[in-house]
């Protein structure tokens, strides 16, 4: 059985017409890890596949959807690199 694929952070950015209920119901059904909802600027934080990104993008309650990515700054007394 091959492994299956590995979940990448996705950020949710709500339509203008969108509510977060609609959101979070979709999310579910397409399988997507919500890992935090933030209605008050209407973000969700989730996981889920790269293989999901195409179509996730293609939901209407979504007016962005985006791959997290992760960055690293050096302590303000380090070296400048």
């Amino acid at each position: 059985m091959p492994p299956k694929p590995a979940k990448v952070g996705l950020i949710f950015s709500l339509a203008p017409n969108a509510t977060m209920e609609q959101a979070l119901s979709a999310l579910l059904a397409a399988k997507v890890d919500v890992e935090r909802p933030l209605d008050e600027i209407g973000v969700i934080l989730g996981a889920g596949r790269l293989s999901q990104l195409n179509k996730l993008r293609k939901l209407p309650m979504f007016q962005s959807v985006d791959v997290d990515s992760t960055v690293q700054i050096a302590p303000p007394d380090g070296p400048i690199q």
